[in-house]
Order: structure tokens, then C-alpha cells, then sequence
């Protein structure tokens, strides 16, 4: 009876601690992280973003986060490196981004878009609604949907600033 019953729950056991184990080195794997290659120094915002099974999947500085961007199930990263803009594609909803980011320069501006406000230069008011523009070639303007508009006013008319320290 030992055997019969003690066999298979060992083996259950055995098999549940090495998953375990393998989630936490995936977590802790950096071979699988996209950063934007730029050595880090130690007084500078970092913006960790993970997946939506919680595995971090891209490190980038504050400086040079753009804005996110979401598209179904998956949000696009848009960040320079080395003066270049690249983009990472991620499985998470933007919601999840926007609430672990809530005491940052990062605001939500549209359903489908979360801005850096430090890298936003302008916000023009036009006959169909607020748009903001960045200081880099190849972005096209960003709308701000009517849901938005008063906290983004609000946040461009100093009314209420953030740094990038929070």
C-alpha cells in the first residue's frame, strides 16, 4: 500500500517543485529581456514591463520610453535606442500597464494609448480634438479621446506635475 500510494505522490511532488523552480528562473533569466542597451546608472527611472504571466520581458529607461501602444491582446513598446525608435510587442493588456504605473509621467491619453508626458512637446487643440506630438521624427500624432481630455489638460496646464521621480 506504501508504494502504491507513496510512488505516485512523490513523483507528483518531485514534479510540482521543478516547475516551480523553472518559473522562477524564467523570471530571473535576463537572456530573454529586451533592454534599450544603454549602460544604467544608479539615480535612473527604470520601467520594468511584464507579460500577463508576470515574466518581465522588457527593462527601458524612462528617458527614452515614447508611448504604448495596445492592439488587441498585446501592447507595443515604443522606446529610442541609441537615437533610434524601435518597438517590443508584449501579451498584455494596457490596463495592467497603466495601474502598475500610476505614480509616473506615464498617462493614459486614449483606450489604446499610455504617453511618456516628459517626451510629449506639444499638445494642439484642433477642430476634431487634443492631440499631442513628440520631439521625434517618424511618430505621428498621438489623439487624446474625449474620456482623457480634461486630466490631459489638466496635466499639460500645470496644474498638477509630475517627475520622473514620481
Amino acid at each position: 500500500t506504501l508504494l502504491s500510494l507513496g510512488v505516485p505522490y512523490l513523483v507528483s511532488a518531485m514534479w510540482v517543485t521543478i516547475k516551480d523552480m523553472r518559473n522562477t528562473l524564467l523570471v530571473t533569466d535576463t537572456n530573454n529581456i529586451a533592454t534599450d542597451g544603454e549602460a544604467i546608472a544608479q539615480n535612473i527611472d527604470i520601467i520594468n514591463i511584464a507579460d500577463n504571466k508576470g515574466v518581465l520581458k522588457l527593462s527601458v529607461k524612462l528617458d527614452n520610453l515614447y508611448f504604448i501602444k495596445a492592439e488587441d491582446n498585446y501592447t507595443i513598446v515604443y522606446y529610442t535606442k541609441n537615437g533610434i525608435l524601435n518597438k517590443y510587442m508584449i501579451r498584455c493588456k494596457i490596463q495592467t500597464i497603466e495601474d502598475t504605473f500610476s505614480n509616473t509621467p506615464l498617462m493614459r491619453c486614449h483606450r489604446t494609448y499610455i504617453v511618456n508626458t516628459n517626451k510629449t512637446k506639444v499638445l494642439r487643440h484642433e477642430s476634431d480634438g487634443f492631440y499631442m506630438d513628440f520631439d521625434i521624427e517618424g511618430i505621428d500624432p498621438i489623439p487624446v479621446s474625449k474620456t482623457y481630455t480634461q486630466a490631459v489638460v489638466k496635466r499639460f496646464s500645470g496644474e498638477k506635475t509630475y517627475n520622473s521621480k514620481g
